[in-house]
């Protein structure tokens, strides 16, 4: 029974063996799907969205390069980090795939090769140390995994802190250049309108001084979101 149990498992590993050409493909699909298309067309429908909201706003050319600037920024990351789990999980797979083996071609060794009672004996205390060395490599490959998972997420936050710090620039631009576009517009129908010189001197001295008011807010703004980040 052990021997028919020994084969089968031989065989089957045999069998993936030689079916290795479909695993590659499988791989390859995986690696490049799950790892490449899928964060792209995520961030390219997030794109998209970004640029319908410029559109909306009607803001300068300049948000449309700081967008995309960000966009490959953040492709980048997510690609590399989804590499770098996606390796690190195969990696563990395989830690455990040589494991196995070297558990089966043990248990064949032991049992097909040594017959008295002391050398059963010697296998079992053999396979008893085995399986804690096993089990002390696997603690050691979670503890790994943890401590990546823990310095991954560590980096996600940060990345997330200079994400928001980037929005919130953007829409600091975007509320300073429509203030000075309304200054300016307000200045010059003040300007080109037939009054007073003395009123077009107070309309101009009033416009500088509310879009030093409004830029005034705005930075005060962003220093306080700033503090609280």
């Amino acid at each position: 029974m052990y021997l028919y149990i020994y084969l089968s498992i031989y065989l089957s590993i045999f069998s993936c063996m030689q079916n290795r050409i479909a695993i590659k493909k499988v791989l390859f699909f995986f690696i490049f799907f799950f790892l490449l298309l899928l964060p792209l067309l995520l961030l390219l429908l997030l794109l998209l969205l970004l640029l319908l909201l410029l559109l909306l706003l009607q803001c300068p050319p300049f948000f449309f390069l700081l967008l995309l600037l960000i966009f490959f920024f953040f492709f980048i990351v997510v690609v590399v980090v989804f590499f770098f789990l996606f390796f690190f999980l195969l990696i563990l797979l395989l830690f455990i795939l040589l494991f196995f083996v070297i558990l089966i071609f043990s248990f064949v060794l032991l049992h097909f090769f040594f017959f008295l009672l002391l050398l059963r004996l010697f296998s079992l205390l053999f396979l008893i140390l085995l399986l804690l060395f096993f089990f002390f490599l696997l603690f050691i490959l979670l503890l790994f995994f943890v401590v990546l998972l823990f310095f991954f997420f560590l980096r996600l936050f940060f990345f997330f802190h200079f994400f928001m710090i980037l929005l919130f620039f953007f829409f600091f631009l975007l509320s300073f250049f429509s203030s000075s576009s309304s200054s300016s517009s307000s200045f010059s129908s003040s300007f080109s309108s037939s009054s007073s010189s003395s009123s077009a001197s107070t309309s101009s001295s009033f416009s500088p001084s509310s879009s030093s008011i409004s830029f005034f807010s705005s930075s005060s703004s962003f220093l306080l979101f700033l503090l609280l980040l």
